[in-house]
């Protein structure tokens, strides 16, 4: 006399899976379980910045005009560029 077990279709696909060794902590493990990889390093540039300078005190004329002059800038009117 024969015995049949009735499995349903997860069960099925379970024990399938145990026994054909695919399952969690198989022996049979593939190339991807078995090789190391070591990761590139990574590389990080130290930059150092100089902090901003503190404006200096310009010395200054008194004349708007001969300041401008000093610097290289001579409009044609002072007071429409002030302006």
């Amino acid at each position: 006399m024969v015995k049949r077990f009735s499995t349903s279709g997860p069960a099925l696909l379970l024990l399938i899976v145990v026994l054909s060794g695919c399952g969690e902590g198989a022996n049979s493990a593939g190339p991807a379980a078995t090789e190391t990889s070591l990761a590139a390093p990574t590389v990080t540039k130290t930059v150092t910045v100089a902090p901003t300078p503190k404006p200096t005190s310009m010395s200054t004329t008194g004349s708007y005009k001969a300041d401008l002059a000093a610097l290289g800038v001579v409009p044609d009117n002072v007071q429409s560029y002030a302006d």
